[in-house]
């Protein structure tokens, strides 16, 4: 599946033990968590540093979280 969007930072799990600065992909379609297959949830840094970049990524969407394997910018 690929999706076409936008990078952003929120926060995600407020309150929780889970709670972090989540990387979102938000596209036209909606929002979803946005993840490298494989990778640490909490450790995003490479996709962190792509706030703001419009992306097409391909991968598979799992209830909320897209778990991506390929990212290229626009």
């Amino acid at each position: 599946m690929k999706l076409t969007g936008t990078i952003s930072l929120r926060n995600f799990g407020k309150g929780s033990k889970s709670e972090h600065t989540a990387v979102y992909l938000d596209t036209a379609e909606g929002s979803y968590v946005l993840r490298k297959k494989g990778a640490n949830p909490f450790e995003n840094n490479d996709l962190k540093q792509m706030e703001g970049k419009q992306v097409v990524v391909e991968g598979t969407l799992e209830s909320t979280v897209f778990f991506a394997s390929n990212i290229d910018e626009k």
